[in-house]
Formats: structure tokens, C-alpha cells, sequence
């Protein structure tokens, strides 16, 4: 394996920082089309019951997701060179009952000026006027050229119960960059507000995946890794452009990475529910995935661990007192690994400060 103890790893501690200060539970960034919009509704499907907001407002939520997805699709830019190397960007942010979407999207810069009229104008409507609108513009039945009457829209406003805020921003003399963010509060719960608007961190995702091709990242705790039905979800996303099998089998053995980690770095996985990160790239059909963990206060990372697992040699290292067994199958199993990939997994270490490491490890197909 190749081991790294110092590296730049700056664009991955940078999001994984983001996806701690501000909430955020999952990104894609790449073209959004029907196909992963279907992939990205499951996906947010499993991970909304992980909280506890009321059903009520979960279903508000699962709506205007759908509704916001299926506008980008309707009114996106056909694909070119720009839509292809930058693609759209979805993300999802949850804090004390409140769910949080924020979508860039790339639209012919002629419309834009349509639909920022659009939009001040649903925000300047209370309830009651927009149930009155929407009712008027379904009963009248004017579709645009691209369908739907901006009903779409309506349905989002009207659902959200909050402003929507947009930003546009030239991408070049034909298109621009449409952001929208979209935001659903339970109102039978006391918020802590957000730290800051997600057209914002859309910015810095974009400066910071710009040119790389596909990307979905999610956050999770490291004990709980990938269940099955997100492991066929990812799948669904990804599999089709590797081996689907050889993939599968993969996003099963990748669940036991955090905890390896953890036992290399002599933490034990009692004292703290560490977050991870999953980072899934597509870029030229070549796939890399990266796991990202922060231990702070770790002792010296034993990398031999991980060299012995993953490798042909038969010198697995002792149990862990209070840890792992080395022995268990499950963990033999890992060294099954390496006949996966296209090339050796690597390890990239950051002193982030005395005694905190922010480890990763990628995998590529």
C-alpha cells in the first residue's frame, strides 16, 4: 500500500469541514438527469427518517425535493461542454427540524431575467395568495414552452411556507448558473438557524469540484457505514460505469474501513461517534472513492495494519484487547480487497493539529 504521511489534502478537508459546521448530510455534484434524480430521491428517502422532524414536515420535504429535482431536469441547459464539466450540484442540510435543499443548475442566461420575476414575485405572496395563485394558473391552464406554467415552482413556494432564494451568476455570453435554496421549518420546534445560506456553500463546492467530473458525498457516523438499501442505491449511481459486480462487492467491504481506521489509530470506538465521509468520483469513467475519517487525540496510526490486511502476507497483527479480532472473517475478508481496484489503496495522513489526524484513504476502479 501506498502510505502518505503528509499530504495536500486540502480540498477534502475543506468539504469535510463543511459538512460539519453547516449540517450538510449528502452532495452530488454532476448532470442531473432522470435517471440519477430517481437515484437521489431514494437515497434522501433513507436518510429522512434518520431524524426527528414530524412526518408531516418529512413529507414537505420529500415533495419539494421531487418538485425541485424534476424542475432542474425540465429547464437545465441541453448538454454541452460547460454542462458536462460542470454539471448541476444538489445539497441536503438538516438542523433541528428543518431541512434544508440548495440546486445550481445550468439555464440559458435569456431566461433568466423571466425567471428571477418568477420568484420575487411568489415571494411577495402570503399563503392564502399563493393557494389562490396556484389554483388560477392550474385552472387556466398556460403552459410555457418547456411545460408546467412555472407550476413547479409554485408547488416548491407553497410547500416551503418560507422565501426562496436564488443567485445567478454568468458562466459565459450563453449561460448562467441558477441557484435556488429552499428551506422547510417545523414550526412546533425551537431552530437553531443555519450558519449560513447553502447558495453560499453551493459557491465553494463548485471552486472546489470544478472540472472533476461526477461527485456524490455523504456524511454518516463511522459505526453506522453504508446499509444494503443505500449500498443499491450507490449502485444505481455509480455501478453502471465499473464492474457491478466487483462494486457491489466493494460497498460491502468498505463498511469496515472507519473501524479499521479506528483500531489503527488506537482510538477506541466508545469514546466518540466520529462522522465519515464517503466521496464517490466519476471522472473520464474512471471511478475513485475516497473515506475520510478526523480522529482527534489519536495515538501514532499504525499503517502496518493496514498493509498486512491489505496484502497477500499471512503476518495479520494480534487482536486488539477491547477492539477488533484480526482473526474474525470479516476482516480477512478485506484482504479480498486489492483484487477489486485498478490499482493499490492509498493512505493520505494531515496533522490538522498536536495529537488530531484527518485520515483518508482512496480506492480506485
Amino acid at each position: 500500500m501506498n502510505t502518505i504521511h503528509k499530504s495536500n489534502n486540502d480540498i477534502f478537508y475543506q468539504i469535510y469541514r463543511l459538512f460539519s459546521d453547516h449540517f450538510i448530510k449528502l452532495v452530488y455534484h454532476g448532470l442531473i438527469t432522470s435517471e440519477k434524480a430517481d437515484v437521489l430521491i431514494n437515497i434522501f428517502e433513507q436518510l429522512i427518517g434518520q431524524n426527528e422532524a414530524s412526518i408531516k414536515i418529512q413529507k414537505r420535504a420529500f415533495y419539494i425535493l421531487v418538485e425541485a429535482l424534476q424542475n432542474v431536469i425540465r429547464h437545465q441547459a441541453k448538454p454541452n461542454s460547460l454542462l458536462t464539466q460542470n454539471g448541476g450540484t444538489l445539497i441536503f442540510q438538516y438542523l433541528d427540524g428543518q431541512f434544508m435543499f440548495t440546486l445550481k443548475n445550468l439555464v440559458e442566461t435569456v431566461h433568466t431575467g423571466p425567471l428571477k420575476k418568477k420568484i420575487d414575485s411568489l415571494n411577495r405572496m402570503n399563503k392564502d395568495s399563493l393557494n389562490k395563485y396556484y389554483k388560477k394558473v392550474l385552472k387556466n391552464d398556460v403552459l410555457s414552452e418547456k411545460g408546467g406554467a412555472g407550476l413547479g415552482l409554485i408547488e416548491i413556494a407553497r410547500k416551503s411556507e418560507n422565501t426562496l432564494h436564488y443567485d445567478i451568476r454568468e458562466a459565459d455570453d450563453t449561460y448562467s448558473y441558477f441557484y435556488l435554496n429552499m428551506l422547510v421549518t417545523d414550526p412546533f420546534k425551537k431552530h437553531e438557524a443555519f450558519p449560513e445560506n447553502g447558495i453560499n456553500i453551493a459557491k465553494r463546492l463548485q471552486r472546489l469540484l470544478q472540472n472533476s467530473g461526477n461527485w456524490f458525498i455523504l456524511g454518516e457516523e463511522y459505526h453506522s457505514g453504508l446499509s444494503p438499501d443505500l449500498q443499491v442505491s450507490l449502485h444505481r449511481l455509480f455501478g453502471n460505469n465499473s464492474e457491478n459486480e466487483k462494486f457491489k462487492k466493494f460497498l460491502t467491504l468498505l463498511n469496515l474501513i472507519p473501524e479499521l481506521c479506528l483500531a489503527s489509530s488506537g482510538v477506541s470506538s466508545q469514546q466518540k461517534k466520529f462522522p465519515c465521509l464517503y466521496f464517490f468520483g466519476m471522472a473520464e469513467n474512471h471511478l475513485s472513492v475516497y473515506t475520510t475519517l478526523l480522529l482527534p487525540y489519536a495515538s501514532p496510526f499504525d499503517f502496518s495494519l493496514f498493509s498486512n490486511l491489505l496484502s497477500e502476507r499471512e503476518n495479520l497483527p494480534n487482536n486488539i484487547p477491547g477492539k477488533i479480532n484480526m482473526n474474525d472473517d470479516k476482516w480477512r475478508s478485506l484482504r479480498e480487497l486489492p483484487a477489486l481496484l485498478s490499482s493499490p489503496p492509498k493512505i493520505m495522513m494531515q496533522e490538522i493539529s498536536p495529537g488530531e489526524k484527518f485520515v483518508i484513504l482512496k480506492f480506485s476502479f
